[in-house]
């Protein structure tokens, strides 16, 4: 089963009845008008790959569509599999993303030093040259 989530920008020409058609649209489970960078978004849930192109493809082609972003949803074991079995044994330790100078991180069995940033207080690795979060220069 494959789910997505497109999100779309329209002309300023766009029928009516654009959101209804979308609705109508096979493997749409929702859609909305949005204010943002985007105009609309679809959620999609269809059985494959193949048919998640299609449906984005088919919605693309709407008229007053000028541009669509498909963004599959995808699951922690879909991108790291080895996620789920480190969870399974327990040997994954969650730590607070925000964790103050001189603590300890625990990820995949391998303790990280973090120092807070002094311009946003992100936790950033102690070896770092610059904050992952600001990008501000780590002393």
């Amino acid at each position: 089963m494959e789910k997505a989530l497109i999100l779309g920008k329209l002309s300023h020409r766009v029928p009516r009845d654009l959101i209804d058609q979308l609705r109508k649209t096979e493997g749409v489970l929702d859609a909305e008008m949005v204010f943002g960078s985007y105009d609309f978004y679809v959620v999609l849930k269809c059985e494959s790959r193949e048919m998640l192109n299609n449906i984005s493809l088919k919605i693309r082609s709407f008229e007053g569509v000028l541009d669509v972003q498909t963004l599959k949803v995808v699951s922690i074991p879909d991108i790291r599999p080895e996620f789920m079995r480190e969870r399974e044994t327990d040997s994954l330790v969650h730590v607070s993303t925000l964790v103050h100078k001189s603590e300890h991180k625990v990820d995949q069995g391998r303790v990280e030093e973090l120092v807070a940033c002094q311009k946003c207080g992100a936790s950033t690795p102690k070896d770092a040259l610059y904050c992952t979060l600001c990008g501000d220069l780590i002393p």
